[in-house]
């Protein structure tokens, strides 16, 4: 998540380099860049928020799933006492 996120915060500072700084300085590009397209770094950084989000959720029910098949698996075998 770390290279995740890192990757979004340079994608910022690249958008907002060519969105704001670039056209204030008088650096102008051929073709210049349109404002909202500062908002693609921030919704990368929800949807990695919210991808991580749903993976936890999913992986507490498959943890609570995997919990109950063991403790009815090891509940139905019988142990010997000596061999403890």
């Amino acid at each position: 998540m770390g290279f995740w996120f890192g990757f979004c915060i340079l994608m910022f500072g690249l958008f907002f380099w060519a969105c704001v700084i670039a056209p204030a300085t008088g650096f102008e590009t051929v073709d210049r860049t349109p404002y909202w397209t500062i908002l693609v770094p921030i919704i990368m950084v929800a949807f990695g928020y919210w991808l991580v989000r749903f993976g936890q959720r999913v992986g507490l029910a498959q943890k609570r799933s995997m919990e109950e098949f063991f403790r009815t698996a090891f509940e139905a075998v019988e142990m010997d006492s000596r061999a403890v």
